[in-house]
């Protein structure tokens, strides 16, 4: 068994080395929908991994926004979605 996001297994799931049995995120994977969440066989456990970007103490403020406003239109763009997708991630801004 294999616990591990699916961005470092395609390789080895799209070559069928690997068979995908659940996913830990709350609801099923749209590129997935057949693949139930853990959730569904054992009721409240899930989980969920956590990317996000930081800052050094003192950054200004201004920039702080501008670049929380960058992100935000770059997690919301369409393709970006997409190529997130093709690798099994998704983004939840």
């Amino acid at each position: 068994m294999i616990i591990e996001g699916y961005s470092g297994i395609v390789g080895a799931v799209k070559a069928g080395q690997v068979k995908l049995i659940a996913v830990a995120s709350p609801e099923r994977l749209p590129q997935f929908p057949d693949l139930p969440t853990v959730a569904e066989n054992h009721s409240g456990l899930q989980g969920a991994r956590l990317a996000s970007p930081g800052c050094p103490n003192g950054t200004p403020t201004a920039i702080v926004g501008k670049v929380s406003d960058v992100l935000a239109k770059v997690v919301s763009d369409a393709g970006f979605k997409e190529s997130l997708a093709k690798i099994g991630s998704y983004s939840r801004p």
